[in-house]
């Protein structure tokens, strides 16, 4: 169940639209928020406080970033692993496609640790 909602940017002055792509369909994400259709799921929310990440900083993993992962076995979604960029701080959001609804579902944040993470923050270290 989520806890959080991003914001209705319906009165948004101008914004980057960018679209992700996911399975062959293309998604609109300012589109999805300004329906009302992103959760936070309460495991991301109280990370995302805990380390100091904003739904903006979520917002523009989503809109800027590249997935680096796919994890298409996950349940109760496959989901996806994109880094993006929140100013100088590497993000990784962790996110769903919620088929039957078509909501977008964040599911942790995190800031990669350089000592997992290649340089990059694209692979993991072996």
């Amino acid at each position: 169940m989520p806890i959080a909602k991003a914001p209705n940017l319906d009165s948004r002055p101008t914004a980057s639209r960018v679209n992700i792509f996911l399975n062959s369909l293309v998604l609109d994400v300012f589109s999805m928020i300004s329906r009302d259709q992103l959760d936070i799921r309460q495991h991301a929310a109280q990370r995302m406080l805990e380390r100091n990440i904003s739904v903006a900083d979520v917002l523009e993993v989503l809109n800027s970033g590249a997935t680096i992962e796919d994890y298409p076995e996950d349940t109760p979604f496959p989901s996806r692993l994109t880094l993006g960029w929140a100013g100088q701080r590497p993000v990784h959001v962790v996110w769903a496609t919620a088929a039957s609804t078509d909501r977008i579902v964040i599911i942790t944040v995190y800031e990669p640790n350089p000592e997992e993470w290649d340089n990059t923050f694209r692979r993991r270290r072996t």
